[in-house]
């Protein structure tokens, strides 16, 4: 006996459209919901990723909470915008050193820290993938040996800094 044999065309449909809403809603509750795409700000045959989202240990030993992903490259190495949007701050700040913000949309920001230059003004416009800076290593950063460039990249939803590689990674 074929499996459906006694089913007609009409309960045919009906089942498989029940389950492909199951599958669906399966899925969805188990991957993670993406609103907006974010970029690499850095080519990736560029750099390291040097420091991960969470907790670390401080030079004094201390535990703290690091809100960003450090990308550690080459001083001078092109840093792009991640996404469009405009540009909401575009000057020194203490311990982030020369330091970009875009805002992408009325929940997400992002942010470009301890840069050696910066390429852009406050109140331009910006595409994903334009030059916005190159990485540096200004402001307060940990230096073990000569260079301590990198840039420290941080994502803004809804006003939380929360982990980048959530959205860099599809």
């Amino acid at each position: 006996m074929k499996p459906f044999q006694n089913f007609t065309h009409t309960k045919r449909k009906k089942l498989v459209q029940k389950v492909s809403r199951s599958i669906f809603q399966q899925k969805s509750r188990y991957k993670p919901h993406r609103d907006f795409v974010f970029y690499w700000p850095i080519d990736l045959s560029k750099f390291w990723l040097s420091s991960l989202y969470g907790p670390r240990k401080l030079a004094n030993g201390e535990l703290s909470f690091h809100y960003a992903i450090d990308m550690a490259s080459l001083k001078g190495t092109p840093v792009k915008a991640a996404a469009s949007g405009k540009i909401t701050l575009a000057h020194t700040i203490s311990g982030y050193g020369n330091c970009v913000m875009i805002e992408h949309n009325d929940r997400y920001k992002s942010r470009y820290a301890h840069l050696d230059s910066i390429s852009v003004k406050v109140g331009q416009a910006v595409s994903h993938g334009d030059y916005i800076g190159t990485v540096g290593d200004t402001g307060f950063v940990r230096k073990s040996g000569k260079d301590a460039s990198h840039l420290h990249f941080e994502i803004y939803q809804d006003g939380q800094r929360v982990n980048p590689l959530k959205f860099l990674f599809s």
